[in-house]
């Protein structure tokens, strides 16, 4: 990919991004937070949902459901973390402006991928001297 192409893939990714910030404040302000979060997260659920199984009705990836074994508790766990913290952002949005929730919600990445490596032991806390 040469530099002009990724430098454009990443102008359109952060459009795309940073309108859905726009587009939440919106529709927080019609309707009740959790329930604009709810169906979000419902639409992007079937729409990925129906590209795998094109995907897969293409013979292009193959379809592996449901996962087996410890997968379940793993799937579980991060389900949870990403739908509690986006969801206490859309909450949040009906009093803060829509930068404000999407730095927030920036914020919460790193922080939500340590605390979730803790959580499977594949994380160390580690005191740092410096």
């Amino acid at each position: 990919m040469t530099d002009y192409r990724a430098f454009g893939a990443f102008i359109l990714i952060s459009v795309v991004w940073g309108l859905s910030w726009i587009a939440g404040k919106v529709g927080v302000s019609a309707v009740p937070p959790l329930f604009f979060f709810s169906l979000r997260f419902i639409a992007a659920g079937a729409l990925l949902m129906a590209a795998l199984v094109v995907l897969h009705l293409l013979s292009v990836r193959r379809l592996v459901w449901p996962p087996a074994g410890t997968r379940w508790r793993v799937m579980a766990l991060a389900a949870i973390a990403v739908l509690a913290s986006p969801g206490l952002i859309f909450w949040g949005l009906v009093r803060t402006p829509s930068g404000i929730g999407a730095v927030v919600n920036m914020s919460f990445i790193p922080l939500s991928l340590y605390l979730f490596g803790l959580l499977l032991g594949e994380e160390r806390r580690r005191p740092r001297y410096d």
